[in-house]
């Protein structure tokens, strides 16, 4: 499916990274993921900065807030500030549920913030959801981001 966006997902969690990345057992969405660890690795993707400098850019943002050193706020501010990402979708999935956050997340921009379930049963039907609604219903913005 050479129209499929790369999705990048943005979370230090090892664990929930590989957890996601099984849930979307359909090979279109799989192995178009890409999971990048860190906040300044992500930067360095979305400003396609050595060593992503041929990479193109996601179609969509999986964003976990709770990063160390360069948190998800930032890098959400980064996103909507830099012309060639302000359109790409960001999707926050994260642990948090305080609702001074969420505003702040809102106000930063994110198309939409979902809060991580604790069942995993619960998880895996999220995740799932977030694939077929954003890879399979929307219908994204242009952009070369779909080599």
């Amino acid at each position: 499916m050479n129209n499929m966006p790369i999705i990048l997902l943005i979370e230090d969690d090892e664990v929930e990274a590989d957890l996601i990345k099984t849930v979307m057992t359909d090979p279109s969405f799989n192995e178009r993921i890409r999971v990048i660890n860190t906040g300044e690795e992500a930067l360095k993707m979305l400003h396609r900065e050595p060593p992503y400098t041929d990479q193109p850019l996601p179609g969509l943002i999986l964003l976990d807030l709770h990063l160390p050193r360069i948190d998800g706020h930032q890098i959400l501010r980064d996103i909507r500030n830099n012309p060639a990402t302000q359109y790409i979708p960001v999707v926050v999935f994260t642990g948090e549920s305080g609702s001074k956050e969420l505003e702040e997340v809102y106000a930063e921009d994110a198309n939409c913030v979902i809060q991580k379930p604790t069942n995993s049963g619960e998880f895996i039907r999220t995740v799932r959801t977030i694939a077929n609604f954003w890879l399979r219903t929307v219908t994204l913005p242009p952009g070369d981001q779909y080599r």
